[in-house]
Parts: structure tokens; C-alpha cells; sequence
């Protein structure tokens, strides 16, 4: 994730002053000072949680899951 793109998910999520809009340290300066530090690392978490990527096995779980319900509803 660029500065840019961390500044505008700041400004997305959280209210700043025109001054903060655009520069990823004055906005996280203003979160930390005007919110809590909690508010910003959760921001920061949010920020960076890595997207959860599918496995075999669970596709392998749906796929009989899928079979079990279309069974299950034939009765």
C-alpha cells in the first residue's frame, strides 16, 4: 500500500481536517492525538490484514457440503 493510498483509507474512515487530507503521517499524527492510539492501530490492522485466500480443502468441504444439502433436500 502506497502513502497515498493509506492517506485516503485514513480520510475514508475517519474525519481530518483539510490540512491532514493527502499526507499519511499528519493524518495518523491527528488519529493518535485527537482519537487514541487503539484507533489507530486498528485502522493500521485494517489497513494491512492480508485478504484470505481460499483452499483446496475448502472447496473440496463446500463441494460436499453442496452434495449433502442437494441429498438432504430430495427427501
Amino acid at each position: 500500500m502506497t502513502p497515498e493510498a493509506l492517506a485516503t483509507f485514513f480520510a475514508g474512515n475517519v474525519a481530518l481536517p483539510c490540512r491532514s487530507k493527502g499526507n499519511v503521517c499528519a493524518s495518523a499524527q491527528y488519529i493518535e492525538t485527537n482519537k487514541h492510539h487503539s484507533a489507530l492501530t486498528a485502522l493500521m490492522a485494517q489497513a494491512f490484514a492480508p485478504p484470505v485466500e481460499l483452499t483446496a480443502l475448502y472447496h473440496y468441504l463446500a463441494a460436499l457440503f453442496l452434495l449433502n444439502a442437494t441429498v438432504w433436500n430430495d427427501d
